[in-house]
């Protein structure tokens, strides 16, 4: 392939910037005839409600009609896999609603990514093979920020690839 990017990936959230960031990169593929690949993040940090007892393969798809879609740790009573489910309805939805705001006429894959949003997005984008990873700014504010830092800033910084943050 002679594209400048032939593999763009990019992190929706459902959040107002990560909205703008999957209209741009619905440009980009275009543009570049390029595949795209829209990955949403479950936080796994113990701020993060919910999942945090439980993971995601890496890379598992999300095209609801195609895919074997997984945890990898069974739950060990009722409770903990009403969690797993609400979790999965949760990712289910989020890139449903990507799915929903994106042309057919670009070849896209739909992935669920587990643990730190950073780190996560970083080695996906690494083991894929991404030639750019599109993200939107989301500014943290306060502590959280002073000890965690935004993970558009760590994107930048980790990734082997460009990155285009979307404001």
């Amino acid at each position: 392939m002679n594209e400048l990017f032939a593999r763009v990936l990019v992190a929706y959230d459902g959040s107002t910037d990560s909205k703008k960031a999957l209209s741009k990169a619905e440009g980009i593929a275009k543009q570049n005839d390029a595949k795209l690949i829209v990955a949403y993040v479950q936080d796994q940090s113990p701020a993060a409600p919910i999942s945090d007892q439980h993971t995601i393969p890496h890379g598992t798809s999300m095209l609801h009609q195609t895919t074997n879609y997984t945890t990898s740790m069974p739950a060990s009573d009722g409770s903990e896999q009403q969690q797993v489910d609400i979790v999965d309805q949760q990712a289910d939805e989020i890139l449903y609603e990507a799915k929903l705001k994106l042309s057919n006429a670009i070849d896209v894959d739909y992935e669920i990514l587990s643990g730190p949003p950073a780190r996560e997005i970083v080695k996906f984008a690494k083991d894929q093979d991404v030639d750019l990873v599109i993200l939107g700014n989301r500014g943290l504010s306060g502590l959280k920020k002073i000890v965690m830092g935004s993970v558009s800033n760590k994107v930048t910084n980790d990734s082997h690839c460009p990155v285009l943050v979307i404001k």
